[in-house]
């Protein structure tokens, strides 16, 4: 029987029954709880822990230790973001530096041992190495490891592929061969920065193989090629899907080769080269900069969609274009060429 309700400001009931419920809920926990578990992180939606992660810039190294407490926060690790600069912020000194540095592959080498044992598949990969040294011992080290974080990557179907070193005087560059990338038919988005692409001494001159068939966006960025082989021609003709390429500060030699039906918007800026030549039907918007005075030739062919360009080349000596349209909206700066030629397509 329930006690009676009090006059005054007391108009609660008997504080039995609510110990009772109290305590039944305390059961329930107890039932539910998982032995062992000694670290609960919060059942939240991805969303909000993605939120979280980046509001508080959560260092990788944090962020891996977390995802040890918690197999829905290690769901999360579908992003990649290895950056060694989180690792030197206020560090100045050289001796400093290179112990940053080892420890950051000290570091990657665990956490990929970590990785390997789970079954996440991969959306973005983005890897930043300061410090990728001269040094030949620790070189051969850096370049084991991104080999082995590549082979990850792409073995777990990743879609975006980031890498970018900071490469000072007498620094050896990374060097990605095509081979290694043979297998990377998941990748919509790739950015190179820094590195050098070479080609397979298996593989002959003008061969390609559609080694991107999912590629969408391409950006390099400081990149070198091997001398005396095609290895930028059969990139991009390993590419039958490419709609957006963007690059800057590489050298080509002798010329620089565009040919793909798929490519909308290119954008070429202090590239080293004494030709350029676009074959692209359904190319859209081509933006180009140069101020070396090698720069010999700009030649556009089949450019038949184009509906924007612009160009700024001071040392440009000849400029040829076939197939443009009446739309098309041309901003060129380039004092040094004496004429053009502009063919358009017959109405």
């Amino acid at each position: 029987m329930a006690t009676k309700r009090k006059t005054g400001n007391d108009i609660s009931e008997d504080p039995i029954p609510n110990k009772k419920l109290k305590n039944q809920e305390e059961t329930e926990d107890e039932q539910n709880s998982v032995p062992g578990d000694t670290a609960k992180l919060p059942d939240l939606p991805d969303e909000i822990i993605h939120h979280i992660v980046r509001l508080l810039c959560i260092p990788i190294q944090t962020a891996a230790g977390m995802s040890l407490l918690s197999k829905q926060w290690a769901a999360l690790f579908s992003s990649l973001n290895l950056d060694e600069g989180d690792t030197t912020r206020g560090l100045c000194k050289s001796d400093q530096l290179v112990q940053a540095h080892r420890k950051f592959i000290n570091f990657l080498e665990r956490y990929l041992e970590f990785r390997q044992r789970d079954n996440y598949t991969l959306h973005k990969f983005r890897l930043r190495m300061i410090r990728y040294t001269s040094s030949k011992v620790s070189t051969e080290d850096s370049t084991r490891l991104v080999d082995k974080w590549l082979s990850f990557a792409i073995e777990r179907r990743v879609k975006e592929i980031d890498i970018s070193f900071k490469i000072g005087h007498g620094v050896r560059y990374y060097c990605l061969t095509l081979q290694t990338l043979s297998n990377a038919k998941s990748i919509t988005s790739l950015k190179l920065e820094n590195i050098r692409i070479m080609g397979s001494a298996s593989t002959p001159t003008g061969y390609s193989t559609s080694c991107f068939p999912s590629l969408k966006t391409m950006s390099l960025s400081s990149v070198k090629f091997s001398p005396g082989c095609q290895i930028f021609s059969q990139l991009i003709s390993g590419c039958p899907s490419i709609e957006y390429l963007e690059i800057y500060s590489c050298c080509f030699h002798p010329e620089m080769k565009i040919s793909s039906s798929s490519l909308k918007s290119l954008t070429v800026m202090h590239c080293k080269s004494k030709a350029f030549q676009v074959e692209t039907m359904n190319l859209e918007y081509f933006r180009f900069y140069s101020n070396h005075s090698i720069l010999e030739s700009i030649h556009l062919s089949e450019c038949l969609n184009l509906k924007r360009i612009n160009i700024s080349a001071r040392w440009l000596k000849n400029f040829v274009s076939f197939g443009w349209k009446d739309s098309v909206v041309a901003r060129i700066n380039t004092p040094t060429v004496p004429k053009f030629t502009i063919f358009t397509p017959a109405k």
